[in-house]
């Protein structure tokens, strides 16, 4: 028979009275396990990468700061599963069980929600996930309070699958099969979750030079998660790093770019970087905003580094589990620069469907060279640049969760 477990792991609300004056705060984080055996013990914990900001306690909140209340943005959740059976189908039997609120100041008194990148674990396993709260509708909008579920969030982690989830938006029926399956180091946005459009950060201060962190993707490589920029209108994130080998020299660090995403995307992995507990390399990190109709740029994110083992041009996706292969590779060019044709080769390990194509430095898509499934080995493919100007121009590869960016001269 199987037993279940169901926490409360956050609530905001006051009492009755103070939900109905004060809505905003209706704001809840449900915490579910199941799988667990009888009198076996699970540890949750949430806790802060980075910067936090909190809302004012005001109805709406008339502002946001920043905490260092660390109770705010870390606790772990100790809760043992029932001697008897919980039906999980069963929302009459689950609601009210064992309910706990750990976001509660030293002094008792009650604050709203800690706005900040989580990382998500559960002590039996070596499961993770990062989760974004890092949206300045949450309170005092109606953005969340309309969308399916209203403001709570469901999340559970499933010993036998060994799997945190998350369930799916306007499903009441609590039974795994309903939940969106999360894969370990993935980045679930807040607004993801409730199925809304890309979150605002312009209420919180100081957010841009605030937002970088760097994790890890669950196989060893930095994830890099941001945000959108609060004024600035953009198209394209511009990833730049730099690279050296231990120890560091700060004469010598220079930056180049690394990689841009659209302006949907907060997060990339750097696959070509191993996160190592003896690293040979470094790597810093930072992120600018691009518009390409004025083709300006943001001021820099704040930076941020990791250690380990640099491997270019050589790209392990490495995650358990997933029979992911080892091998992707796209070369440089050849001849580059170049006049007015050259050649780029790149290696599946699969059979994988690709896309490669060529950008200008303002991220305008010039031309798509591949876009179709393609057999495992080596390929080549020729470009043509005879109506192009003189220039510094990129091509970047995806396959799955492969992407690499490399750059070429136009020499006439």
């Amino acid at each position: 028979m199987k037993n279940y477990i169901f926490i409360l792991a956050m609530t905001l609300s006051i009492n009755l009275m103070a939900q109905e004056e004060l809505g905003w705060m209706e704001m809840e984080i449900f915490m579910m396990t199941t799988g667990l055996s009888q009198g076996e013990t699970v540890r949750y914990k949430m806790e802060a990468l980075g910067t936090v900001w909190r809302a004012e306690y005001t109805s709406p909140p008339s502002g946001y700061e920043f905490s260092n209340n660390h109770n705010l943005a870390y606790y772990p959740i100790f809760s043992q599963a029932p001697t008897g059976n919980t039906n999980f189908n069963n929302l009459s039997t689950i609601w009210g069980y064992n309910w706990m609120q750990p976001f509660i100041t030293y002094n008792q008194s009650y604050d709203s929600i800690a706005h900040e990148l989580y990382k998500v674990s559960a002590s039996l396993s070596d499961q993770y996930f990062y989760l974004d709260y890092r949206d300045d509708r949450y309170n005092g909008s109606n953005i969340y309070r309309l969308a399916p579920g209203g403001l709570d969030i469901w999340i559970l982690y499933n010993k036998n699958l060994n799997r945190f989830m998350y369930r799916k938006q306007g499903i009441q029926n609590p039974d795994p099969q309903y939940w969106i399956q999360v894969q370990k180091g993935d980045y679930v946005g807040l607004w993801t979750i409730k199925e809304v459009s890309t979150p605002t950060t312009g209420n919180f201060p100081d957010f841009w030079s605030n937002c970088l962190s760097v994790s890890n993707d669950g196989s060893n490589h930095p994830k890099l998660i941001w945000g959108p920029h609060p004024s600035f209108t953009t198209t394209h994130f511009y990833i730049y790093r730099a690279v050296g080998t231990i120890p560091i020299d700060p004469k010598n660090i220079t930056y180049s770019l690394c990689a841009f995403i659209d302006a949907s995307t907060f997060e990339f992995t750097s696959y070509d970087f191993v996160i190592e507990v003896d690293p040979t390399h470094y790597a810093f990190y930072y992120v600018k905003a691009f518009n390409s109709s004025n083709s300006t740029f943001s001021s820099a994110t704040n930076g941020v580094s990791t250690e380990g083992q640099y491997v270019p041009y050589k790209i392990a996706i490495d995650k358990p589990n997933e029979n992911q292969p080892l091998g992707f590779d796209l070369d440089q060019n050849y001849p580059n620069p170049f006049n007015p044709s050259t050649t780029i080769n790149y290696t599946l390990p699969e059979n994988s469907f690709i896309t490669l194509k060529v950008f200008n430095v303002l991220g305008i898509d010039i031309e798509t060279l591949v876009n179709e499934y393609k057999q495992a080995g080596t390929h080549s493919v020729e470009f043509n640049a005879g109506g192009l100007p003189s220039g510094l121009y990129l091509y970047k590869i995806e396959s799955g969760n492969f992407r690499e960016v490399r750059k070429m001269i136009l020499l006439k």
